[in-house]
């Protein structure tokens, strides 16, 4: 019941008599996933750990971010379905592969002074085994401040397969250096050619004020207190243009489980042409092209 806004502001439910994401995987390219969680349980496959560092998965503080966002994309409740969360596409499955470590990961102060080389390159690496696995859509909830040669070249490649790549467009919208300039600064992945960027906006549909506002946003979806299921089985809340972006992977998987071969700017076409609560113009570097439908 908590959930519902969320669902229905996707329109997710008018989407499942059609498709519930069957056939489909999502490479959840993130800080893991727990696999053994109530409404994930059956549905995740677990793929490498490229973070550098060696927080085993049953230390509680791993996955945080990443079970959330898995959550939203392939959550199928539990209980018969009557309870726990329900994501955008319940009967598709993540693959996912660890490249971050959260903020109380017992490896985060080392993973910080890992140099940016080898952390772009494990984030092209991350996109290559996601390609090598035939996922149909990658969702990166996840940012850089600049581009990389590498992590570029491993999209193009996902691209070519005919996997559609989505990634968060930055919680930079009511910093500093935003006010000042007129914008957001621009984040990577969101920002290279072919990705799907996305913006949060609240409930009552407007965007929301943290959300980063520039030309990589393409559409919008819910973002501030999205209930979620964590690594720990409790539910939480949770904010920013990561759940916008996971929700947003979600729909992504329910156009290619009904069009298996429908190529990635097409369902970028359909995701950006069907969008509700346009802007004046018919777009804005706020909502992009509107919240996703």
């Amino acid at each position: 019941d908590a959930q519902m806004w969320v669902l229905d502001a996707v329109g997710a439910p008018a989407a499942w008599p059609a498709t519930e994401g069957q056939g489909t995987t999502v490479a959840v390219i993130d800080s893991g996933v727990n696999p053994n969680v109530s409404d994930l349980a059956g549905s995740v496959v677990t793929g490498p750990d490229l973070t550098g560092v060696h927080t085993p998965p049953s230390n509680p503080d791993w996955g945080v971010h990443g079970t959330w966002m898995a959550s939203l994309i392939a959550g199928h409740g539990h209980a018969g379905g009557g309870s726990g969360i329900m994501g955008v596409a319940p009967r598709s499955r993540v693959l996912s592969i660890r490249v971050v470590t959260d903020r109380h990961d017992p490896g985060y102060a080392s993973y910080q002074h890992e140099s940016d080389f080898r952390v772009q390159n494990a984030l092209a690496q991350a996109i290559d085994y996601a390609i090598s696995r035939r996922v149909s859509v990658i969702s990166m909830s996840l940012g850089y401040g600049e581009p990389s040669a590498v992590v570029r070249s491993a999209l193009q490649n996902a691209l070519s397969d005919g996997i559609v790549v989505v990634a968060s467009s930055g919680n930079s919208g009511n910093s500093v250096g935003a006010r000042a300039s007129g914008q957001a600064p621009y984040s990577f992945p969101a920002d290279y050619p072919g990705v799907l960027g996305v913006a949060a906006v609240a409930r009552d549909g407007a965007p929301a004020g943290f959300s980063s506002d520039n030309l990589s946003v393409q559409v919008a979806a819910p973002g501030v207190n999205v209930p979620a299921q964590g690594t720990d089985g409790q539910y939480w809340l949770v904010s920013g243009t990561s759940p916008a972006c996971a929700l947003t992977a979600g729909v992504a998987a329910l156009i290619k489980s009904r069009y298996p071969r429908l190529a990635p700017a097409l369902v970028i076409r359909a995701i950006t042409g069907s969008a509700r609560s346009r802007p004046p113009g018919g777009y804005d570097d706020k909502v992009g092209f509107g919240t996703v439908n």
